[in-house]
């Protein structure tokens, strides 16, 4: 790991650096020889299986435009934003419902929960 570029890439946001660049498995992995990575982990993962992305509107880790750049390359994916939750959707009611109903029938769009407290932030169908 490049930690000097990993500092460099938090160019001082405080909660980046908190988040990213202060992590406590740094000195884990450092013990550890973990090796390298077979891929670049910068490429985008390519790939036709289903996909459903979940994403919470106030996730500090993920927004939702890095989500759909995601999906871009996830040519059966299907992207849901919960507009009240942060970034364990599967901590509410809802998300687990519009999951667990997507995964018997993951070639279809997810249904709608019977809560409504989600939206479809966009979706691709196969």
């Amino acid at each position: 790991m490049d930690r000097a570029a990993l500092a460099q890439a938090t160019k001082g946001e405080p909660w980046y650096i908190e988040a990213y660049g202060e992590s406590p498995y740094f000195p884990g992995c450092m013990r550890w020889d973990t090796g390298s990575a077979d891929a670049d982990p910068h490429d985008p993962v390519v790939s036709d299986i289903p996909t459903l992305l979940l994403h919470g509107r106030f996730d500090p880790y993920s927004s939702l435009t890095l989500i759909k750049e995601a999906a871009e390359n996830l040519s059966r994916s299907w992207v849901v934003e919960f507009p009240n939750w942060s970034h364990n959707v599967l901590g509410s009611d809802c998300g687990p419902e519009v999951r667990n109903g997507w995964i018997d029938d993951p070639t279809s769009p997810p249904i709608r929960a019977a809560s409504g407290t989600w939206i479809p932030s966009g979706s691709r169908s196969p």
